[in-house]
């Protein structure tokens, strides 16, 4: 790639929960208040600065990545900087292929300003750039390990590890890991399996609650967030349906028996799940 003046730059900058004590020194105003000086430095003009808050760097579908990478097809940039390498990412297959080929095809320069990789000049620092790619790559594998294992620790000894609240309970106020029975929506449950006992289907049930105006699940939560003065008049969009109501029937949640663990990551790279043989809880 030979050297040019008129470099128009994009400034690339992601942050994820794997960065763990470093994440301070990993802003993203960190990153992008460094990057941008240096670009200013060189005479450079910035074309756009592109940010993946929260995004692992294990795969590259992130929205700011993508956007990027549309603007290089378009023939706005020529040049990408990052703070280092593992802000590009922490897959060495896939960082391998846009620094050695999806950036020199497209004439695209490639700057990891504090690890020296400049891909301008092959310098002894690009003869060591696979390796710390496969560095990054280890350090996001050995966290997620970690993290699997804390979560299963915690499935075993009961702990709820779930996004939302299963209708019917709440989170404990003082433990964001326990759950505590809802008085408000507790009796909704029960009568639900008494219906069920009694021989009603689900189907029917999901139309008794719903002829009598009881919120489903997503519409209760929904309600609990809603301010009207803010909002205005409270309108549904969600309601109860037969495939939900057989959804909470046979949910063992219901009965005492926390489930947890049932699908899994086949890969760390991965945020695919599949189905796993364990139960835990």
């Amino acid at each position: 790639m030979r050297e040019q003046q008129n470099y128009r730059a994009a400034i690339y900058c992601r942050l994820s929960s794997e960065d763990g004590a470093d994440h301070e020194s990993m802003s993203i105003g960190n990153q992008r208040a460094l990057l941008t000086e240096y670009v200013q430095k060189q005479g450079w003009e910035v074309v756009d600065t592109y940010i993946d808050d929260g995004f692992s760097g294990t795969n590259f579908d992130r929205p700011g990545f993508q956007r990027m990478i549309a603007d290089i097809e378009k023939g706005r940039i020529n040049l990408v900087i990052t703070k280092d390498l593992s802000r590009l990412g922490r897959n060495y297959i896939m960082c391998g292929q846009y620094t050695e080929i999806y950036f020199p095809e497209r004439h695209v320069r490639y700057i990891a300003l504090n690890d020296g990789v400049d891909t301008l000049n092959q310098t002894s620092s690009m003869d060591i750039t696979p390796f710390k790619h496969i560095l990054n790559d280890m350090y996001a594998k050995d966290i997620s390990t970690k993290i699997k294992s804390t979560l299963h620790t915690k499935a075993r000894r009961g702990e709820y590890l779930g996004a939302l609240d299963p209708y019917g309970y709440l989170r404990h106020p003082d433990d964001k890991h326990k759950l505590i029975i809802n008085e408000e929506t507790a009796p909704v449950v029960r009568r639900m399996f008494e219906m069920c006992a009694a021989g009603i289907g689900a189907r029917s049930i999901a139309t008794t609650l719903n002829n009598e105006g009881i919120l489903s699940p997503k519409e209760y939560t929904r309600f609990r967030k809603h301010n009207p003065e803010r909002d205005g008049e409270f309108e549904r969009r969600h309601f109860w349906t037969r495939t939900y109501v057989h959804f909470m029937l046979q949910n063992e949640i219901y009965v005492g028996s926390m489930v947890q663990g049932r699908q899994y990551t086949p890969s760390y790279r991965s945020k695919k799940g599949n189905l796993s043989l364990k139960k835990i809880g």
